[in-house]
C-alpha cells in the first residue's frame, strides 16, 4: 500500500507540471501573437505614410502642369494660384519628415542627455509602445527640389505682376530649399534689381558666378552693377563722415573750438598723429600735439 501511495504521488506531482508547461507555452504564445500585432501595426503604418506621401505628390505634380499651362498661357494670377496649391500639398506632406527636435535637458551633460535619449527609445520597446512610422529619408530631399521648384514658379509670377518684393521671398524660399538653384538666384537677383535693392542683386549675380563662372548674363551684370555699387558706398561714407563731423563740431562749440582746429598727419614711418591747431585751417605745423 504504500508503494501504491508514493506512485500515486509521482503521478499527481508529473501532472501538475505538465499544466505548468501548457500555461508556460499558452502565455508565450500569446505574447508572441501580441508582438506580431505590434509589428504588422508599425508595418501598416509606414506603409500608409508612404502611400500618402506618394499621393500628395502625385497630386502636386497634376495641379503643378496645370499652373504650368496658365503660365504658357499668359494667366499669371490663376497660375500663381495653382503653384500655391502644389506648394500647400507638399508642405504638409513635408512635415512627418521633418527631423523633431530633441529636447534640451538643462543641468546634463551631452553623456547624460544621450542616456536619457537611449532610455527613452527602449521604453518604446519594453512597453510595446510602436514608433512613429518613417519614411525613406531619400524622399525628404525629393520634396525639397520639388517645392524649390515651386516655389520658383510662383515667383515668376509674381514678377510678371509686379510683386517684386514677393517675387524675393518666395525665391529666398526656393534657395533655403535648393542653395545651388541658379534660376532662383538669377529671378532673385532681377526682381531686386528692379526694387533698386543693388547691392543685394550683385551678390546675387556674383553667387551665380561662383556656381556657372561663365555665366554671360551674370558677368554682364556684375560688370554693370559693380561701379553703381561702389559710387553709392562712396556717397553713403561722404553723408556718415559728413553727419559725424557736424555732431563733432556741436560738441566741440561748447569750448569755441571745431574739428578745424584738428588735423589728421600721416608720420614717415607709418601711422598718423593728431595735431592741434589754434587758429584752426592751418598747417599745423608748430601746433601742439596730442
Amino acid at each position: 500500500r504504500a508503494r501504491v501511495s508514493g506512485l500515486g504521488f509521482t503521478a499527481s506531482r508529473t501532472r501538475a507540471a505538465t499544466a505548468m508547461a501548457a500555461q508556460v507555452d499558452a502565455a508565450a504564445s500569446a505574447a508572441a501573437a501580441e508582438e506580431g500585432v505590434v509589428e504588422l501595426n508599425v508595418s501598416t503604418d509606414a506603409s500608409h505614410a508612404s502611400s500618402t506621401l506618394d499621393g500628395a505628390i502625385e497630386a502636386a505634380d497634376a495641379v503643378k502642369a496645370a499652373g504650368n499651362d496658365l503660365f504658357r498661357a499668359k494667366n499669371y494670377e490663376d497660375a500663381k494660384d495653382k503653384y500655391a496649391e502644389a506648394i500647400a500639398l507638399l508642405e504638409e506632406a513635408r512635415l512627418p519628415l521633418q527631423p523633431a527636435a530633441a529636447p534640451f535637458k538643462s543641468g546634463g551633460s551631452d553623456g547624460d542627455n544621450a542616456e536619457a535619449d537611449g532610455a527613452e527609445a527602449a521604453a518604446h520597446i519594453e512597453d510595446g509602445t510602436p514608433a512613429p512610422p518613417s519614411v525613406d529619408d531619400a524622399r525628404l530631399p525629393e520634396l525639397r527640389q520639388r517645392l524649390a521648384v515651386l516655389y520658383a514658379n510662383r515667383a515668376a509670377c509674381e514678377v510678371h505682376a509686379e510683386e517684386h518684393e514677393a517675387a524675393v521671398n518666395d525665391c529666398t524660399r526656393a534657395l533655403e530649399l535648393n542653395p545651388a538653384y541658379l534660376k532662383a538666384l538669377l529671378r532673385r537677383a532681377a526682381a531686386e534689381e528692379t526694387l533698386d535693392d543693388l547691392e543685394d542683386a550683385l551678390r546675387d549675380y556674383k553667387g551665380v558666378l561662383e556656381v556657372e563662372p561663365g555665366h554671360a548674363l551674370a558677368r554682364r551684370k556684375v560688370a554693370e552693377l559693380q561701379p553703381k555699387v561702389d559710387a553709392r558706398l562712396e556717397k553713403l561714407k561722404e553723408e556718415t563722415l559728413g553727419k559725424l563731423k557736424d555732431l563733432g563740431n556741436s560738441f566741440l562749440s561748447n569750448f569755441g573750438m571745431s574739428l578745424d582746429n584738428f588735423q589728421l598727419n600721416e608720420q614717415p614711418g607709418g601711422g598718423y598723429n593728431i595735431s592741434f591747431n589754434q587758429g584752426g585751417g592751418g598747417g599745423g605745423g608748430g601746433g601742439q600735439q596730442s
